[in-house]
C-alpha cells in the first residue's frame, strides 16, 4: 500500500505516514483513489452541515472542506495558469510569471470564479445526491490529471511537474483510468462515467492550450485539470442526478 500512502501524501493534507521515495508509476494508479477520499472529506462536511443548517451552508462547508483537504493545490494551479496565459507572454515568460508566488488579476478572477462555480453546482444537488458527487467527481478530475500527464509532454522547466510527466510510464495511466472508471460507475452510475468522460475532456482542451502557449505541460497545468475537471464533472453530476 505504499502506492496509495505516497498518492495521498503527493495530492492531498490527508494523514498517511511517510512511504520513502516512490516514483511516479507506483503511485499513480492510485491517485483517483486519493482524489475520492479528499472528496470524502468534502461530502463528510456537507453531511454534517446537514444537521442543522440549510443547502447554502451545506454547499459552503463542502467547498471549505475540500479546500483544506488538498491545501488549495490545484486551485493554486489554475490561478498560477490563468496569470501565465493572462499575460500573453511568449511561452518561457509565462512559465516565469506561473512560478511567481504573487497572484495577479487574472489569478485572483480565475480563484474567485472556481470558488463560486464549485458553489452553484454542489446548491444545485438534492443533499443525498450530493454526497456521492463529491466523490466521484474528485476521483474522475484526479483520473484525468493522470491521463492528461501521460498525454504530456512536459515543458522545458524544472519541478515536480515535469518530473512526473516524464517519470509516468505507461501502464501508470491505464490502471488510474480503470481505477477512476470504477469509482465512479460505483457511486454515480451511467452519469459518473459521463462524468468522467468530461473531466478528460478538460484534460484534452488543457493540455492543448498548454502545448501551444506553454510548450508544454506543467505542475500548474495538471493542478488546473484537476481543478476545471471536477467543475465538469459536477456539472454533469447535477444536471443527471436522479429522481
Amino acid at each position: 500500500m505504499s502506492g496509495l500512502r505516497a498518492a495521498i501524501r503527493f495530492l492531498t493534507r490527508l494523514p498517511a505516514p511517510d512511504p520513502g521515495p516512490q516514483p511516479p508509476r507506483r503511485y499513480a494508479p492510485w491517485l483517483p483513489l486519493a482524489g475520492a477520499l479528499a472528496g470524502g472529506v468534502a461530502a463528510s462536511a456537507s453531511v454534517l452541515a446537514a444537521l442543522l443548517w440549510t443547502a447554502p451552508v451545506q454547499a459552503a462547508a463542502a467547498v471549505l472542506a475540500g479546500l483544506w483537504s488538498t491545501g488549495g493545490l490545484h486551485l493554486d494551479g489554475l490561478m498560477d495558469l490563468a496569470d501565465g496565459l493572462g499575460s500573453h507572454r511568449p511561452a518561457a515568460e509565462a512559465r516565469r510569471i506561473m512560478r511567481d508566488s504573487r497572484v495577479g488579476a487574472m489569478g485572483a478572477m480565475a480563484g474567485a470564479a472556481a470558488l463560486l462555480v464549485r458553489f452553484a453546482l454542489l446548491l444545485a444537488m438534492p443533499g443525498p445526491w450530493r454526497w456521492r458527487a463529491l466523490i466521484a467527481a474528485a476521483a474522475a478530475s484526479r483520473t484525468a490529471m493522470v491521463w492528461g500527464a501521460a498525454r504530456g509532454p512536459a515543458a522545458p522547466a524544472e519541478g515536480m511537474g515535469p518530473a512526473f510527466i516524464q517519470s509516468l510510464g505507461r501502464r501508470a495511466p491505464a490502471l488510474a483510468l480503470a481505477a477512476g472508471l470504477a469509482i465512479t460507475l460505483l457511486l454515480a452510475g451511467g452519469a459518473g462515467a459521463v462524468a468522467l468522460l468530461a473531466a478528460l475532456a478538460v484534460a484534452e482542451g488543457l493540455r492543448a492550450v498548454a502545448v501551444k502557449r506553454l510548450d508544454g505541460l506543467t505542475g500548474d497545468v495538471l493542478g488546473a485539470i484537476a481543478e476545471v475537471g471536477e467543475w465538469a464533472a459536477l456539472a454533469v453530476l447535477a444536471a443527471r442526478w436522479p429522481a
